[in-house]
């Protein structure tokens, strides 16, 4: 069965916007149809679509000016959708995407809609309104939540770093709470990237259980190898992550500060990496310390994380799968992570990964990677295996495109 399928999603996908990118390229690779509707805010948006116009059967696009996302969110403090709803709402697109909808004669027909992101949910909103309406036919609804964003909020409320954030995040908690609740109501499925995520969903209603399936992301394993082992640097450390995401500063605050002292303790030649796009000031004096270097953004993370000794992920909060800890075990760099990380990617303590839940636990778990070459190579080996069995894109796209068809052929089953 042969499926066309409308990806509907906030910003264009890409390597770094991970998820969608690999959604669209394997699933066109296995024959699934796609059409890709999205906002063009910038000319980088508009090179990113040449590189996926051959995985793709159509594109809707509009011009979107970046001010625009600031004019709706201010507009919007007033009502009662949440603020991320409106930042890459577009009216226009809307229409156009509505109009294509309507085109559904012969081989044109939409089989299925998938919408992305809170920041997609409005198009999703509007869709299902409009087919309330009858103006446009009746199309089963998949939105990808992706994480459970109120769970975020809830979290980043009492732990992130800035006051900013944590205000934002508590003007933010109970209308996302809301918002997901309503799209989760009229949408055929959500979609998640971990059991803590659709745990979060089902506390906001317990009905929702049966919606909700978790999608795990995966890592590219061609493109994340592991290198020669010889290549890695004895001592070296990396903390890897966009850096101006709340959740991620923080976590170099933790490391940094609590953790890394301790390391020192036991592995006084230790060196930390700290990689990643736009570190704020805090990270950035780090690099005064000259045991620390701060990169900020790199054109290739691979070499880094082929090259470190041990990669760390000392998450205090967030939600979701952890690329960063997928994309470190698929190069066989040895991975210390937290439980707020850990709890998502379901591996063996000990052998695929460490988790550790004090600082203590962590630096002793660092120390020992860092003295003991055997440990390292053999859990850089594990966590490569597990990857391979369980976060390999095409397996996960094969149980995506499975449940596409189941729920287009129970749609039409009680359609018909």
């Amino acid at each position: 069965m042969s499926l066309r399928v409308l990806f509907i999603v906030p910003y264009i996908p890409s390597l770094i916007r991970v998820r969608p990118y690999q959604f669209i390229r394997t699933l066109s690779n296995k024959g699934i149809k796609i059409i890709l509707a999205s906002i063009i805010t910038t000319s980088e948006d508009q090179r990113l679509v040449e590189e996926l116009k051959p995985y793709l059967e159509e594109l809707i696009t509009i011009e979107f000016p970046s001010y625009n996302s600031y004019i709706h969110c201010m507009a919007g403090v007033a009502g009662t959708r949440p603020l991320q709803s409106l930042f890459s709402w577009s009216t226009k697109l809307a229409g156009k995407i509505e109009q294509r909808i309507s085109d559904c004669a012969g081989d044109k027909k939409i089989d299925l809609i998938h919408f992305e992101h809170i920041r997609g949910g409005r198009y999703g909103e509007f869709l299902f309104s409009q087919m309330s309406r009858q103006r446009i036919p009746w199309t089963p609804l998949v939105w990808d939540s992706v994480d459970s964003i109120s769970s975020l909020f809830r979290q980043s409320a009492g732990m992130a770093p800035s006051l900013q954030t944590r205000l934002i995040s508590r003007f933010e908690l109970e209308r996302t709470r809301t918002y997901e609740r309503k799209l989760t109501k009229f949408v055929d499925r959500v979609l998640v990237t971990s059991d803590r995520d659709k745990d979060a969903f089902v506390k906001i209603e317990s009905d929702f259980e049966h919606k909700i399936t978790v999608v795990p992301n995966g890592v590219d394993l061609n493109y994340f190898t592991p290198g020669e082992a010889e290549g890695r640097i004895p001592g070296t450390i990396l903390i890897s992550g966009k850096m101006s995401y709340h959740a991620n500063a923080r976590m170099v605050y933790h490391f940094v500060n609590e953790i890394f002292p301790l390391i020192l303790e036991g592995f006084p030649d230790a060196k930390l990496w700290i990689v990643g796009k736009d570190p704020n000031s805090t990270i950035q004096a780090y690099a005064n310390d000259p045991r620390i270097t701060v990169t900020g953004q790199v054109p290739d993370m691979r070499p880094y994380l082929q090259k470190a000794s041990v990669a760390v992920a000392p998450v205090v909060y967030g939600t979701g799968i952890q690329n960063k800890v997928l994309e470190a075990m698929a190069c066989s760099t040895p991975v210390v992570t937290t439980p707020a990380a850990g709890v998502s990617i379901h591996g063996e303590n000990g052998v695929d990964y460490f988790v550790a839940e004090t600082p203590e636990d962590f630096a002793n778990d660092v120390v020992c990677l860092l003295n003991n070459e055997s440990k390292r190579l053999a859990m850089g080996a594990a966590g490569r295996r597990f990857v391979e069995k369980r976060h390999d894109w095409d397996l996960i796209c094969d149980e995506l495109a499975q449940k596409y068809r189941e729920i287009v052929n129970v749609f039409y089953h009680f359609t018909s």
